[in-house]
């Protein structure tokens, strides 16, 4: 125990502990003991047995984590972030003991004092019973109503009929992602942000820039339904959204004692929110990287084995093809968990989980709205996030379906971004919310199905081999092509592929072709004889009177050929 202390030691800020004359009593607790240490200086920081008769600052702790520490596996201020230490004493002793221990390496971008501040607020959330939850939703919805009419010139026009002392949910009106990108510049609170003005910086391949305007994350969404949004947050409510992704792996990271790494198989686009959620993560609570998967498999595993990450993240079919992987023993890697977004698992989670010998915990996110409902150890469905949105299922007319029922498709409500407020907002989603209370106990509602939206896979040929294109992973190379309205993909045959495509200057089309054959056939070896034709369209016409546009159609799959 005196070993792990004189570590601790080597790393305090010496000038610092003289300067302020305090008694620091360390109490480690192992198993049923607890062991008394505490520190002072006269020509050297000494360590003594026993308690002092006036300890200025009390730092309390299990014996691992104060090993984890004295071996650099993390850094003190990561402990205190983590809850894993508690600190007691005089008002700044949180703030004196960050400084008194020499910083990590690692920068972040929040104060640690923020982190914590957040990270109580939504623990205290969690200990609310569910109606408790639902008076709290209501009043955030008539904070952010008021917020956006005062200060959104498209939300005052919008709600001018409303009476914000007598009004319900459902007498709102519905808005969508076209609306929100013709609308955006109204829509948008903070009046330094202007759409023209943020597009260079989404479409800049080459920037480096953490933030735009050193204060703000812009996204894109994906466009798989036609129309490619864009959605913009504060670091302060960026950070909420991050932070509640630790509701879903609280119970789990409870007796681990280093950072976990983290590896997000996704798009490496600064503007895709999973890689911003990734790289922009405060490095003291979780380290990260992501892999693209643009990249070849081969390149993947080889970063994979490298790596060695605790926890992988990434789309199911991504997922999928490294479990194929793991299962050949190219790829070696043993993950204390799996979380996934973005698709069905379907048959997937078995051959996934089986091949890792990992548990996987779903989630489901927008780039709108970020991490709406995630999966807990009882598996029985997605726990919604309702301190921080407001989820609707309705039907066709957007009139509410009743719990257990599947409506066509869901209404959300955002109420923690004021910087682009997002009210009633329309995904292509299609849910089923359950009426039933999780054996966990979380006092959050349950989705108890997830349907995600219904796009077709591109099926070419590679040699003799057949492969399958994810939508979603097309669509996340393809979004990066500025200029380009709206697109969509259709395929009669294995050697041909149509784009229709609506730009705004005819060039664009050319580039997005060169794009789509450098960036998605190429890496995947597709056959160089696959003709690529580019349409210029008008406008793209919904698959049918629901107003969805499909972006990917393959009249392969539903002709019966088996792919």
């Amino acid at each position: 125990m005196i070993d792990i202390l004189k570590v601790l030691v080597n790393n305090i800020n010496v000038e610092l502990f003289d300067k302020s004359k305090k008694n620091i009593l360390f109490e480690i607790k192992d198993n049923s003991h607890t062991f008394q240490y505490w520190l002072r200086f006269k020509d050297q920081i000494e360590i003594y047995e026993g308690i002092p008769s006036n300890a200025d600052i009390i730092i309390k702790g299990e014996k691992e984590v104060f090993k984890s520490i004295a071996n650099g596996d993390i850094t003190y201020p990561s402990f205190l972030i983590q809850n894993l230490l508690t600190i007691e004493g005089n008002g700044d002793a949180f703030s004196f003991v960050k400084k008194l221990f020499k910083p990590s390496n690692a920068i972040d971008i929040w104060s640690a004092k923020k982190i914590i501040e957040t990270q109580n607020e939504l623990l205290k959330t969690e200990e609310m019973t569910r109606n408790e939850i639902i008076k709290m939703q209501r009043e955030k919805l008539d904070k952010l109503i008021r917020y956006a009419i005062g200060n959104s010139d498209f939300y005052r026009n919008l709600y001018k009929d409303i009476d914000l002392d007598n009004y319900t949910l459902e007498s709102l009106p519905v808005i969508n992602k076209k609306m929100v990108m013709q609308n955006f510049d109204k829509i948008i609170t903070d009046k330094r942000l202007k759409l023209e003005e943020i597009y260079p910086y989404i479409y800049d391949t080459n920037s480096e820039e953490k933030f735009y305007k050193d204060e703000f994350i812009a996204t894109t969404s994906s466009a798989t339904t036609g129309i490619p949004g864009v959605f913009v947050y504060n670091k302060d409510s960026w950070l909420l959204s991050i932070l509640s992704q630790h509701r879903s792996s609280r119970q789990r990271m409870k007796n681990r004692t280093v950072i976990p790494k983290m590896a997000l198989v996704s798009t490496t686009s600064i503007t895709a929110s999973s890689h911003n959620s990734v790289r922009l993560y405060p490095t003291h609570i979780m380290q990260t990287k992501t892999f693209s998967m643009i990249d070849s498999i081969e390149d993947i595993v080889s970063g994979l084995n490298e790596y060695q990450p605790h926890i992988l993240t990434g789309y199911p079919t991504a997922l999928y093809s490294l479990a194929l992987e793991q299962q050949s023993g190219k790829l070696n890697i043993r993950p204390w968990w799996i979380n996934t977004f973005g698709e069905q698992l379907g048959y997937m989670r078995t051959t996934i989980e089986k091949a890792f010998g990992s548990e996987i915990f779903d989630t489901y996110q927008t780039t709108e709205t970020m991490n709406i409902a995630w999966e807990c150890e009882q598996h029985q469905g997605l726990h919604i996030n309702s301190d921080l949105v407001i989820i609707e299922s309705v039907d066709k007319d957007n009139k509410p379906v009743k719990d257990g029922e599947i409506g066509e498709k869901v209404l959300v409500t955002n109420l923690f971004n004021y910087t682009q407020p997002l009210i009633r907002y329309e995904l292509y989603d299609i849910i089923s919310l359950s009426k039933k209370e999780c054996l966990c106990g979380s006092p959050f509602p349950v989705i108890e199905r997830l349907e995600g939206r219904v796009e077709d896979f591109l099926t070419l040929l590679s040699g003799e081999r057949i492969i399958k294109l994810n939508p979603l992973t097309v669509a996340a190379i393809m979004n990066e092509i500025r200029g380009v309205n709206m697109w969509q993909f259709v395929q009669s045959d294995f050697k041909h592929v149509l784009i229709n495509i609506v730009t705004v200057e005819p060039q664009y089309a050319d580039l997005f072709k060169e794009c789509f054959i450098n960036k998605v056939l190429k890496p995947n070896n597709i056959d160089e004889g696959t003709i690529v034709e580019i349409k210029n369209v008008s406008s793209i016409k919904p698959i049918n009177s629901s107003g969805k546009i499909q972006s990917f159609i393959n009249y392969i799959n539903r002709e019966g050929v088996k792919v």
